[in-house]
């Protein structure tokens, strides 16, 4: 399993470096040093996006093993249920005052204060 990651990591650098190189060899750059510098700066951040790019990957994959290896427990029925309760609900409810009403009286405290 580790030498076949391994071996895919070791394809996955081949590959970024024959397409670094391919899209250098492809890029007409005049002998700019700021544009030279921008390049190395951006092809240094490609490859350290790449690099934890692949690192996050394997922590995923190693995450999700141990889950479903470990984590995820089949629901065992107990034959336990709860004991039926029979509960009070009030049937009618007590009226309120008019919004309106309400209104004044909230304001009429608030100015009192």
């Amino acid at each position: 399993s580790k030498k076949t990651e391994q071996q895919r990591t070791g394809l996955a650098k081949k590959d970024f470096n024959s397409y670094e190189s391919n899209i250098n060899n492809k890029l007409v750059v005049k002998d700019d040093s700021k544009i030279k510098s921008k390049l190395d700066d951006l092809s240094l951040l490609a490859r350290s996006n790449a690099d934890n790019m692949k690192e996050n990957v394997d922590t995923i994959k190693t995450s999700v093993g141990d889950l479903l290896h470990d984590g995820i427990v089949i629901y065992q029925p107990t034959g336990d249920t709860p004991v039926r309760q029979d509960r009070q609900y009030p049937r009618y409810l007590a009226a309120t005052s008019p919004h309106m009403r309400i209104l004044d009286r909230f304001r009429r405290t608030v100015e009192a204060d």
